[in-house]
């Protein structure tokens, strides 16, 4: 196996470890890792030369490199976007739960009101 594809599976599961143990819970982490992915973008934007050094390097590889490592990236997002659903989902459960609750309640004491006797 190409080292270049154990390399990017390493990165894949070293992800995929991040996202089960933080990224459900801490957001600053993502954000610094959001402003690295995004300054990385710049750096690549003002230095195109850089990924050509790379690809002349990596001995051809830079471009399934790339393709792999946007993968990746696009996995992260989804993943993130998954969570921020997850809580979305869990806040509306929670909301509609009290408002049923509630609703039990004056049922109840309105009932309560007709049977006492005055």
């Amino acid at each position: 196996m190409n080292e270049w594809y154990k390399i990017i599976i390493n990165y894949k599961c070293a992800i995929y470890c991040y996202l089960l143990l933080f990224a459900f819970k801490k957001s600053l982490f993502d954000l610094i890792l959001l402003l690295l992915l995004f300054g990385a973008a710049v750096v690549l934007f003002f230095f195109q030369s850089l990924p050509i050094s790379w690809h002349i390097n990596l001995a051809s590889a830079g471009g399934p490199i790339w393709f792999y490592l946007s993968i990746i990236f696009f996995w992260f997002v989804i993943l993130k976007l998954y969570s921020k659903i997850r809580k979305l989902e869990q806040t509306h459960t929670e909301i509609i739960r009290k408002e049923a609750i509630r609703e039990a309640e004056k049922k109840a004491n309105h009932t309560k009101q007709w049977l006492s006797p005055a």
